[in-house]
């Protein structure tokens, strides 16, 4: 056996020798074929294109016999660069419309550069690559172009995860961002420099994408918050605070909502806005960067609530900021006695705008308005506001306020929701407020009705103790108002429920709360809120977070 190994290698490598002899000929000597007899139908079959991997220079320029494309056939060609920073873009679609050769497409290479062959005239080119606006240009042959593609522009299509389009749902790029329209689609332009998408949808996780993994489709989670208020005083004191949240784990809910700036004007944390420490409105109750931690390790939605025109503070230490009484030399005030910041002024508006900002920068989940509206309890009739006003300028006042606010919070990942009176459910406008309901939903991301029904006055309804019939209350008005929006709006509403006993009637406890939070969830809403001013809550109204499996385990 060994010696047939031997024999058989000296065979193999007697053959690769002479294999090497005939390769070594063909290279000093030249090929066995002379150039005029190179065959042909292996040409025919090659096309050299360039790609996305190789520049245009580094394919041969096409001659006779090769492609079978004269030496001198004339071709347009150029560089595409990007008009932000001049570089050549790779990977460009170039598309030409030739009525001798009909469509006629290739791809920039490495360097930028393109080539369509075959073309003697002018003829329309169209420049595609995702992230950037589609350009045409008529172009000419025998002439070197330069193509410089506009500023990146995101296209694609909003989906929750079961497949859904999202209409209205915000995309933002840096400080650029668009909605979303029919079907989910949209486009936005944006400088280029920012690495990431942010996209929000009511009822939906805001959902963070690195901009270069942005393939066109984004889909996002459903997200219901079911959260209940808890006033400053609670939240500044460590223990009472964990034990409000011990609760809040306990029942199963998911947020948390808490004052930055109340109904007086105080603020709350450390603010940074400088007319908030000219005026002396730091109450300095809580550190925010604490609280949100707490918030953050217990995986609870955090929402700061900013009362923004109902601001006794601001108004008193700047009266020229304030709602005058157009009867007597003094500030206009409400039943309660309390001054109002005036909602025309634009720098009470700016001074809002700026908390509303500092807030999402903090890192809150949802920044909630309250008080975003002209006032409505007292002498309103009196109520001067340095000019004439309307229903109309009422209504274009508050819709451009919402407007300056959601710019800006939109490239951050936070929401902004607004309280609005329960009748805006019934009655799509409120005059004396300002408060149009379709208006504000088409502009922010939640819109959150006042549904307590201790408030509704006898006989509203239909119902002679409206205050009794919680679950009717709250169901008929939530309906009412799915009846007034588009479809593509109805999931912005989140309720205000009621957890206290007011007026005359019933107490409220956990039967009452019961009732009206299974009302909220038959209706198409996004979740809903409980209200106690004092952030004393019937935590029995809720179903423990783990019973519904221990009933399937029972059931087992």
């Amino acid at each position: 056996m060994p010696v047939k190994h031997y024999t058989l290698n000296r065979i193999i490598l007697g053959v690769a020798a002479l294999y090497a002899v005939l390769i070594v000929t063909g290279i000093v000597v030249g090929p066995l074929t002379s150039s005029d007899e190179q065959p042909t139908e292996q040409a025919e079959e090659i096309e050299y294109t360039p790609g996305f991997e190789e520049s245009a220079e580094e394919i041969a320029t096409p001659h006779a016999g090769v492609g079978g494309v004269p030496a001198d056939e004339p071709s347009v060609e150029g560089i595409i660069v990007s008009e932000d920073t001049g570089e050549p873009l790779a990977g460009v679609t170039v598309v030409a419309e030739s009525d001798e050769s009909g469509e006629i497409l290739t791809t920039t290479g490495s360097d930028g550069r393109f080539q369509l062959k075959g073309i003697d005239d002018d003829v329309t080119v169209s420049f595609s690559l995702n992230g950037y606006a589609t350009t045409e240009a008529t172009l000419g042959p025998d002439d070197d172009h330069e193509i410089a593609l506009g500023y990146p522009v995101l296209e694609g299509r909003i989906s929750s995860v079961i497949g859904s389009p999202l209409r209205g749902a915000t995309i933002a790029v840096g400080d650029t961002y668009t909605r979303s329209v029919e079907n989910g689609v949209f486009e936005l332009p944006h400088e280029g420099d920012a690495s990431e998408i942010i996209v929000k949808a009511a009822g939906h996780e805001t959902t963070v994408i690195p901009i270069d993994e942005f393939d066109g489709g984004i889909f996002l989670e459903p997200q219901e918050v079911s959260a209940v208020y808890i006033p400053a005083s609670i939240v500044a004191d460590p223990d009472e605070f964990a034990s409000v949240l011990d609760s809040i784990d306990e029942a199963g809910l998911t947020g948390v909502v808490i004052d930055l700036k109340d109904h007086l004007g105080q603020v709350h944390y450390d603010s940074g806005v400088e007319l908030a420490q000219e005026i002396e409105a730091l109450a300095g109750t809580f550190d925010v960067d604490a609280v949100l931690d707490e918030l953050e390790s217990r995986d609870l939605y955090a929402i700061g609530r900013i009362s923004t025109f109902e601001d006794p503070t601001l108004a008193e230490a700047r009266p020229d900021l304030a709602i005058q009484d157009n009867l007597n030399d003094d500030l206009w005030r409400t039943w309660q006695g309390r001054a109002w910041a005036n909602p025309l002024d634009s720098d009470v508006q700016a001074y809002n705008v700026a908390l509303i900002a500092e807030a999402a920068g903090l890192g809150f989940d949802e920044i909630h308005l309250a008080s975003a509206q002209f006032p409505e309890h007292g002498l309103v009739h009196r109520a001067d506001y340095g000019q004439a006003t309307s229903a109309s300028l009422r209504e274009q006042t508050i819709s451009g306020f919402l407007d300056d606010a959601y710019a800006a919070i939109a490239g951050t990942e936070s929401v902004l929701s607004a309280s609005i009176f329960a009748m805006s459910l019934w009655e799509e406008t409120n005059d004396v407020t300002g408060q149009d309901l379709q208006s504000m939903a088409e502009r922010i991301d939640y819109i959150n009705p006042l549904l307590y029904p201790s408030h509704f006055a006898t006989g509203s309804l239909g119902v002679e103790r409206p205050g009794e019939h919680p679950y009717m209350m709250v169901s008929r008005s939530l309906e009412s108002g799915v009846e007034i929006l588009p479809r593509h709006l109805t999931g912005k509403i989140r309720p205000w429920l009621q957890d206290f006993s007011y007026g005359l009637g019933i107490d409220y406890g956990a039967e009452e709360v019961r009732e009206q939070i299974e009302a909220a969830e038959s209706t198409v809403t996004s979740g809903w809120f409980l209200w106690n001013p004092d952030g004393k809550y019937n935590w029995d109204a809720h179903e423990p977070a783990d019973e519904d499996e221990e009933d399937e385990e029972d059931d087992e």
